[in-house]
C-alpha cells in the first residue's frame, strides 16, 4: 500500500511540474497565434480582393511594410510637415483631438520606454489593513490646490492585470516594496499563487 501511495505521490507531482512547465507557454504561443490570426484575417480579405491572391502571413507582412514605409515618408522634411499638419487640423476637433492626444503620448511613451511602470508599490484598500499591489506610472508629482503632492499609480484586478483603477495618492501613503516590477506582477497575474517570498 504504502508502495503504492509513494507512486500515485510521485506521479501526481510530475504531472502537476509537467502542466505548470506547459502552461505557460502554450498559453503565450496561443496568445500570439490569436493575434497574428486577427490581424492577418482582417487585413488578408481586402487584398484578395484587390490583388486577387492571398497566403498565410501576407496580411502581417504588407501590415509592417506599411508602417516602415509611413516611417520613412514621415522621417523626411516634407514628411514632417504633413505631420505637423496633421495634428493642426485634428486638435481642433473636439472629441478627436482628447483621443489622439492620448493616443499620441501613450505611444511615444512605449517607443521611448518612458511609460512602463516605474516602482511596484502596496496601496491601502478598502479599509485599514488592506492592501493591494500598484504600481507608480508615472514618476511625476501631480499637484492639486489644497492637497498634497500626488503620484499616479495602477492597481490593477487579479487574475486580469489589463482593466483596475487609477489613483492619485500621496507619496507618504505608499509602502514602497523592495522587488522588481516583474514580480510583482507575476503575483496579480496569478492572483498570488506565484508570488515573492517576502514583500519588502
Amino acid at each position: 500500500m504504502k508502495a503504492n501511495e509513494k507512486l500515485r505521490h510521485k506521479l501526481r507531482r510530475q504531472f502537476t511540474t509537467g502542466f505548470l512547465a506547459l502552461v505557460p507557454i502554450s498559453v503565450s504561443l496561443f496568445i500570439i497565434w490569436w493575434m497574428f490570426d486577427k490581424i492577418d484575417s482582417l487585413i488578408g480579405k481586402p487584398i484578395k480582393e484587390i490583388f486577387g491572391f492571398y497566403f498565410n502571413g501576407m496580411g502581417i507582412v504588407l501590415l509592417v511594410l506599411i508602417i516602415w514605409l509611413v516611417g520613412v515618408i514621415t522621417s523626411g522634411y516634407f514628411g514632417s510637415k504633413l505631420m505637423q499638419l496633421q495634428d493642426k487640423i485634428v486638435t481642433k476637433i473636439p472629441v478627436l483631438r482628447t483621443i489622439f492626444k492620448t493616443l499620441s503620448q501613450l505611444s511615444h511613451s512605449v517607443v521611448n520606454n518612458k511609460g512602463s511602470f516605474s516602482q511596484a508599490v502596496l496601496v491601502e484598500v478598502f479599509n485599514k489593513g488592506y492592501y493591494s499591489i500598484g504600481f507608480v506610472t508615472n514618476k511625476g508629482e501631480f499637484k492639486v490646490k489644497g492637497k498634497d503632492k500626488l503620484i499616479h499609480v495602477f492597481v490593477p484586478t487579479a487574475p486580469n492585470p489589463t482593466s483596475g483603477f487609477l489613483m492619485l495618492i500621496s507619496e507618504d501613503k505608499l509602502i514602497k516594496l523592495d522587488i522588481s516590477v516583474e514580480e510583482a506582477f507575476k503575483s496579480v497575474v496569478s492572483a498570488g499563487m506565484v508570488a515573492p517570498e517576502q514583500y519588502k
